[in-house]
């Protein structure tokens, strides 16, 4: 009697002792569930989140593809242009040496011309003081006669 008794009691206590287990079980795998659940919608909206997301990527990617594209073509037009001042800028310096040597030769001319000019005036102006003295020993003489 006293063995059935303890018997009882144990399996009263096992009973007991397995209910509240599965109780918790019961819980723990009705929250694990939850987050389960949670856990699926977040990875729909992460996966949405990601598809989204890589298409803006790739319409950036075309976009920065085109003002590349663009940028490119700026360049070369730019480096085309920038020759053609080179070559420009070299014509007008070979043009300008050449307009400065040929104002060198001239000033140089008109200088050697001002010279002899100025060297004739002295002549003249020479031969003039003569024939003024030439015509009062003339008229000197003239009056004489």
């Amino acid at each position: 009697e006293l063995q059935e008794s303890a018997l009882s009691e144990v399996h009263a206590t096992l009973e007991d002792a397995t209910a509240k287990h599965e109780a918790v079980v019961s819980t723990r795998f009705s929250a694990l569930d939850d987050t389960c659940h949670e856990l699926g919608h977040l990875v729909t909206n992460l996966r949405s989140t990601v598809d989204h997301n890589s298409e803006g990527v790739i319409e950036a990617c075309s976009s920065l593809e085109a003002l590349q594209q663009v940028a490119s073509e700026r360049e070369m037009r730019a480096d085309s242009r920038f020759a053609a001042l080179e070559g420009t800028c070299e014509e007008l310096r070979s043009a300008q040496d050449q307009h400065s040597a040929g104002l060198a030769e001239a000033c140089s001319s008109l200088e050697e011309q001002q010279q002899a000019a100025s060297e004739r005036e002295t002549q003249a102006a020479s031969r003039f003081t003569a024939l003024e003295g030439a015509c009062q020993e003339l008229r000197s003489t003239q009056d004489q006669h």
